[in-house]
C-alpha cells in the first residue's frame, strides 16, 4: 500500500485573514483606497429594448459589462462592490 495520508490535525493551522485584512493588505499594495461599483444596467449592456433575450443571455452581458470593468481597473481598485 502508499504512504499514509496525513490528517488535517496533523498540519499546523493558519489563520484565515479576515475581509478587513485583506482589503487593508490590497490597499497597502496598491496604496489606493478605489472600490469600483459594478452596476451591469440593462441600458448600459449594448442589448437594447430586445424583451427576447434569454436570462442567459442577459447574465453573459452583464458578466462581460463586468469583467471588462474589473480587466480595466484591477491595477488600481482596492475593491469592488
Amino acid at each position: 500500500t502508499g504512504a499514509p495520508i496525513p490528517s488535517t490535525t496533523d498540519q499546523p493551522k493558519q489563520a484565515a485573514q479576515s475581509f478587513f485584512e485583506k482589503l487593508e493588505s490590497r490597499v497597502n499594495e496598491i496604496d489606493s483606497y478605489l472600490c469600483v461599483g459594478l452596476d451591469p444596467h440593462p441600458s448600459e449592456l449594448g442589448l437594447g429594448d430586445d424583451a427576447s433575450l434569454s436570462e442567459e443571455e442577459r447574465g453573459d452581458a452583464a458578466f462581460t459589462f463586468c469583467k471588462t470593468i474589473i480587466d480595466s481597473t484591477a491595477p488600481y481598485a482596492a475593491a469592488y462592490k
